[in-house]
């Protein structure tokens, strides 16, 4: 309930009023809706925002599942590391590449990010697990 509570008020025009007013304008001249605390409807308030029926479920902000990273600045992923190992990756070649010609690879893919070498190998020690 309260998750929703929050997110229907971050949506208000209060909010972005007062936000405007405070950090743009650098005032305190918001322009409240309403205006004073005596034209509050709090029937219609608690209509609102305490509907018995109420029942909110957060959404995700894009269908990428949790298990892969979207955003290039990361680590690479397993699917991205198996693509180079089955040689769906096309920098790949025809060639088998041993463990380290991978993690290199990365290496260079990702300009020495820290962790990368690190990542690589535990997904490969895994694979020769399996």
């Amino acid at each position: 309930m309260e998750l929703g509570l929050a997110e229907k008020r971050l949506q208000s025009h209060d909010m972005h009023e007062g936000i405007e007013a405070l950090l743009v304008r650098k005032s305190n001249d918001a322009q409240w809706d309403p205006a004073t605390l005596d034209e509050v409807d709090v029937e219609a308030l608690g209509a609102e925002y305490f509907k018995p029926e109420y029942q909110y479920k957060p959404g995700f902000v894009h269908d990428v599942a949790f298990s892969e990273y979207p955003h290039k600045y990361g680590l690479p992923t397993e699917k991205e590391i198996m693509a180079m190992v089955s040689g769906e990756n096309p920098q790949a070649g025809s060639f088998s590449l041993l463990h380290s010609d991978i993690a290199r690879f990365f290496e260079h893919e990702y300009e020495g990010k820290v962790g990368v070498r690190q990542k690589v190998r535990w997904v490969l020690g895994r694979l020769d697990r399996e």
